[in-house]
């Protein structure tokens, strides 16, 4: 079986394949949270998943870019105001 780096390793090159399709930092957010570790730390939360054969990695991304939002539009009305007009 496969260390928990080399799987995080597999699942980070399957991700890659997406590069070109999706925003770079979208694709970071969701490896890292799809990569959580279980409590037991023998798992990662997308593996739970996959064994359940419910993981369909460019279905997730698909998915996860309808309700992605980059960090800009994450900013509150008054972030936005402030970053608009120069003010700290």
């Amino acid at each position: 079986m496969k260390t928990l780096n080399e799987r995080r390793q597999l699942f980070a090159m399957e991700i890659a394949e997406y590069k070109d399709k999706y925003p770079r930092e979208m694709l970071l957010e969701f490896y890292l949270y799809w990569t959580q570790i279980n409590p037991n730390g023998n798992k990662m939360f997308f593996e739970k998943l996959r064994t359940k054969k419910v993981f369909d990695t460019g279905r997730r991304l698909s998915t996860w870019f309808k309700n992605y939002k980059p960090k800009e539009e994450k900013l509150s009305a008054t972030e936005l105001l402030k970053k608009k007009h120069g003010i700290n």
